[in-house]
């Protein structure tokens, strides 16, 4: 009897360890956690000899800026490299991903090309000290390679893919940890003005110009140096005139001209360049010529520059929507939050939720007979002609015919877009412009539901609904993932509502670790808005049905909803009983989990909510 026990316990310990090495070998459950001592750290250079691992645990993604189809092509020869490198990928389809920035950042580690939407690319752009340097940026989990022009991004991408390697260990590395700016030995591109050498221009300012005319033109002959090589001397006007200038008016020059006082314009008259800009816009027209010049890689012909348009100043003073304007290189970039907020969202990992165009919008009467908007992004821009939806754009540009004498035109950004930039607004020479008037204003934060998530362009969202119901100049500040955080109110915002729609909360019921922690979190943000706005009216709205409803660690959802309610109403504010805003249907919905209205959905969460609050009101 004691043998056949001896020998069943044999039995039993060699089937055991014959278990143990199938399940290694299959692998299904045997990753090693993050504290194992095979796991990869790409981290400890100690490690992996001051390497940085592209593959394993850590392998990166490779983006590209959307709808670039050169740039995928240079991204793609990072792609095939790590591929060639890689022994693992060919076993596994799919094993590193290449694809558009269009895709959130959600951590994973990513090889930017070009000017992504990923804040760490504009810090590669932000090393360069000379235009025809490459640089490539590495930070935390994130590797940006950036030119300023197509020649020299591949000379980047080449240099990137000479340094990478297969290791004895079966990985991938990149020869580096610190990042990398190449400086430019090469021969500048020719540059000609209307078949002139640029090199023979100069430009002239007035000898009583102002420190902004001055300091316009000292930008661009630096920028000239920078994008031709060539050094453009400058002059005042008591010298005396030569056959090529560059002017900026008005001169004592028979070419000077004199804005209109709304109007910047860029012209060629008698072998002379002519800038003459309002008041304010010296530096846009100076960095506008500058851009012709690199656009058209340095050979400019008199058709380049013509150029009139909305003044930085007229295109302010109808813009809505934004709490922060700020001039770029180019152009104007319009953000519904703060400086100081968009730092604490990127805090929350929520940069480009925070740096979208929700919300902002264009809008004015004009007696102009012809309307011309040009924008950074491809995406969906919505032009509005006295109230009714006329064009969607994907190019973001609108050219259109305007019938009658004076229309009312709207322009609405896109709801999900980073960082959009406004290039030029044109209507006919001596047109009027009047900014909209609305009858109140609104103060509309939220998450991805308020964004808009699921609706096809921003009008269709229930905060753009609502804010044309009641004709009211709204700031949305939705964020996508967003939750109650009383540090992402800044008390400094020059925006001061009637009424404030709150909308979070389902966010922060599958986040929160309790109930008390929910109630923590929820009524710290409503006393600060009730503190930084006493005189608004605050309108809460508690969360909108969903199909998972399975109790989270907060609890149950309706319980949830019912202490947001008191919350709400603890500040004196109103609550909006939000299940009932959308029917509980499948097909009011996006596809995903049955979270964000479609369409449809939003139509019924915006009537609804004006037949809630219409009397509240005025």
């Amino acid at each position: 009897m004691k043998k056949i026990l001896i020998l069943s316990l044999a039995v039993i310990l060699i089937l055991c360890a014959l278990c143990s090495c199938t399940a290694k070998d299959n692998g299904a459950d045997a990753q090693p956690s993050d504290t194992s001592a095979d796991a990869t750290s790409p981290s400890s250079p100690s490690e992996n000899g001051g390497k940085l691992l592209l593959s394993g645990e850590n392998r990166y993604r490779i983006v590209y800026p959307e709808n670039n189809k050169e740039l995928k092509t240079l991204a793609s020869k990072i792609y095939d490299k790590l591929l060639k490198l890689d022994p693992i990928a060919p076993t596994k389809p799919a094993y590193y991903n290449l694809g558009s920035d269009k895709v959130a950042d959600d951590g994973t580690p990513e090889i930017l090309v070009g000017l992504t939407t990923r804040a760490a690319s504009e810090a590669a752009a932000a090393s360069l000290t000379k235009y025809h340097d490459f640089a490539i940026h590495i930070s935390d989990k994130k590797i940006a390679i950036y030119a300023n022009t197509p020649e020299r991004l591949e000379a980047a991408i080449n240099h990137f893919i000479k340094n990478m390697s297969a290791s004895d260990d079966g990985n991938v590395y990149y020869a580096t940890l610190e990042s990398y700016v190449d400086v430019y030995r090469g021969d500048y591109p020719s540059a000609t003005i209307a078949s002139t050498p640029l090199k023979d221009y100069k430009i002239v300012i007035s000898a009583t110009a102002n420190e902004t005319q001055k300091k316009a033109a000292e930008e661009l002959a630096f920028i000239l140096t920078r994008v031709c090589g060539t050094s453009v001397p400058i002059i005042t006007d008591a010298e005396p005139a030569s056959e090529h200038e560059i002017l900026f008016c008005p001169l004592n020059r028979a070419e000077s001209e004199t804005s209109t006082g709304m109007n910047d314009k860029l012209s060629f008259n008698n072998g002379k360049v002519i800038i003459a800009p309002t008041e304010n816009g010296y530096s846009r027209l100076a960095n506008m010529l500058a851009y012709v010049i690199d656009n058209n890689r340095g050979i400019v012909a008199k058709k380049d520059l013509q150029f009139t348009s909305l003044s930085y100043d007229a295109i302010r003073s109808v813009a809505f929507g934004a709490v922060n304007i700020s001039e770029q290189e180019n152009g104007l970039r319009f953000n519904k939050f703060s400086d100081k907020q968009i730092e604490k969202w990127t805090s929350y990992n929520r940069y480009n939720e925070a740096a979208s165009s929700t919300g902002i919008r264009l809008d004015f009467y004009t007696n102009s007979s012809s309307f011309y908007f040009k924008a950074s992004k491809n995406t969906k821009f919505e032009l509005f002609i006295n109230g009714e939806s006329k064009e969607i754009s994907s190019t973001g540009i609108f050219d259109v015919k305007l019938e009658g004498e004076n229309n009312r035109i709207t322009v609405l950004f896109p709801n999900h877009q980073v960082n959009t930039t406004l290039f030029e607004v044109k209507l006919d020479e001596g047109a009027t412009i009047t900014p909209y008037e609305y009858q109140r204003k609104f103060l509309i934060v939220g998450d991805s539901i308020t964004q808009g998530y699921s609706a096809a362009t921003d009008s269709l969202s229930w905060a753009n609904r609502i804010t044309r119901m009641f004709d009211a100049d709204s700031v949305i500040q939705a964020i996508s993932g967003g939750t109650f955080q009383v540090s992402t109110l800044d008390p400094e915002v020059d925006f001061i509502p009637d009424y404030i729609f709150v909308a979070y909360g389902t966010n922060d019921w599958g986040a929160r670790s309790s109930m008390d922690d929910f109630r923590s979190y929820a009524q710290a943000y409503y006393d600060k808005l009730a503190e930084l706005y006493p005189d608004a009216k605050i309108i809460g709205i508690t969360p909108i049905w969903r199909k998972d409803t399975d109790p989270r660690r907060v609890g149950e959802f309706d319980d949830m909803c019912a202490a947001l309610k008191e919350i709400i109403e603890s500040v004196g504010g109103y609550a909006v009983n939000g299940v009932d805003l959308v029917p509980h249907d499948r097909q009011y919905y996006g596809e995903d989990i049955c979270l964000h209205p479609n369409n449809e959905g939003f139509e019924f969460y915006a009537n609804n909510l004006y037949e809630a609050v219409k009397d509240i009101i005025k």
